[in-house]
Formats: C-alpha cells, structure tokens, sequence
C-alpha cells in the first residue's frame, strides 16, 4: 500500500493513502490533511444519541468514515455501528446533523404485508439498495437513501426481477438451505432454468415452471452447489481400462505380463575351460 509521511522534527508520521485517491492525485495540501488526521488519532465529534457513545471520524483503507464507540478487545462483541463520509466532504468539518445522517443506515422501514419480513434499506459496495428477506432491488438514481419510505420501497420491491442480462424471472423459489443463495426459475434463450447463486441448470423439458417447488429445485440441482462454508471435491474419479487396453495388458495365457527388471549391470563375455 502506498504511504505519505511528513516528519516534525524528530517525529516522523505515516499514514496509508485511502484506495479511492489515486497516487497521482494526491496534492500537498491533501496530503497534510491525511497526515494530520492520523497524527491527531480518532475525533469525537459528539456523542450517539441511542447508546451515549462518542462518534469518531476515522481514516480507514477506503476512505474516512464515522464510528460509534470503540472496537472491543472481546471478538465475540459485536462491531462498532459505521458510516462511510462522502469522499467530497470534509472530514474536518463534519457537524452532528451530518453525522447522525450518515449513520442512519441501515434504516428499517417497517414489514412487508406479503411476507412479513422486515424491509431495510442498506448502503452497499454497488450502491444503496432495498431488502426484505432475500429479496432485494437497487435504489434509482431519484431515490435518495436517507428519505426514501416505506411505499416507495414496497413499490421497489414488487418491481419484475431481472436476472443476469435481463434474463426474466418466473418463479422465486426461495432460498437454498445448503449455502443460503436465493433460486429462481428464469426464462432463457434456450427455455426455463433454476438459479441459484452462480449455478445454472435447465428444467426438464416436461416441467411446468409454475408448479417447480422448492424441493424438485434443491433435487435437481443437486451437488452442483457447494455447500456452504464448503468446498466441492476436485478429485476425480479414475476411468476403468476400455476393452482395447485390457487387451494389449495380457498375454496369449490370458495373464498379466510382470514388468521387466532393468539390468543394473552390463552383459559380461563367456568364458571357455580348456
């Protein structure tokens, strides 16, 4: 990882460039700012109205971002709740208002009359998108994720689902109980097929993808799904000798010829006893 320093004396400080500035980028002036953030450790910028705990504007690997609390020694605790700062504001400026908005997500919205599941909005590594389950649709650029209700994400939600180049979704199935991937059956250029994950297999020719269940799925797909936290098995099966290659490794007695011993010395001339 790429580094910038600037020494003080007799201190010298260093500090990670964030991967979301390239090198050529980096200026004087935004250079002091990264290595005045790290030389002046975690700032408390208030404190989290819900648990009292202090709200630090940190310098992480990806870009600054807003921490409630402290990262506990105990592995088992949970994480500190995080919210990645907009890359355009500074870090050095962020007021409460903003930070209590940037940390508002995940944010529920309330459960979905169909189903039951909790609706949520999250902000991912693609972009903000809504959940219910294992349901989820991206926002559009005129949502805003910090506005967006409840109606607007149900009305999101029961959009049509595309799948990979827009392939259309017939029928969603569920999830996988081996690795927990969403199936579905899509209709394909070539006819309807179960997806699950990064696994595609086509319905028999005879099935009606309105009346595929859950459990004819999981049967046909078989272990071509990895189960989860698994590996599928790279070794394969050896192949049994074809009728051909039994025939040239025996002998006209029908027995199986040994290996020859290589001779380890040379042939030695006869002799002859006058």
């Amino acid at each position: 990882m790429a580094k910038v320093d600037e020494k003080d004396e007799d201190t010298g400080v260093f500090a990670s460039i964030p991967d979301d500035i390239a090198p050529a980028d980096l200026d004087l002036e935004m250079s002091h700012k990264i290595i005045a953030a790290k030389a002046a450790g975690p700032k408390s910028i208030g404190k989290y109205p819900e648990t009292g705990d202090d709200i630090f504007v940190m310098l992480g690997k990806y870009g600054a971002y807003l921490q409630v609390g402290k990262v506990s020694e105990d592995k088992k605790a949970p994480k500190p709740r995080r919210a990645s700062i907009p890359r355009e504001r500074d870090v050095n400026s962020i007021t409460m208002e903003e930070a209590l908005k940037y940390l508002s997500l995940p944010r529920d919205l309330g459960k979905h009359p169909d189903n039951g599941e909790l609706i949520t909005v999250y902000d991912g590594r693609f972009g903000p998108y809504v959940k219910a389950g294992s349901d989820m649709r991206s926002l559009k650029k005129t949502d805003d994720k910090y506005t967006i209700d409840f109606a607007r994400a149900l009305e999101l939600l029961r959009e049509e689902k595309k799948g990979r180049f827009g392939a259309k979704l017939i029928k969603d199935l569920g999830v996988h109980p081996s690795n927990q991937k969403s199936m579905g059956i899509f209709e394909g250029k070539f006819g309807p097929y179960i997806k699950v994950g990064t696994v595609s297999i086509s319905l028999p020719k005879d099935a009606d993808p309105s009346a595929f269940s859950l459990e004819q799925a999981i049967v046909l797909v078989g272990d071509k799904v990895a189960t989860k936290g698994g590996k599928k098995s790279s070794k394969k099966t050896a192949k049994a000798p074809s009728d051909k290659q039994q025939a040239k490794a025996t002998t006209p007695t029908g027995e199986t010829p040994k290996k020859a011993v290589a001779k380890s010395k040379s042939k030695s001339k006869a002799s002859v006893t006058l």
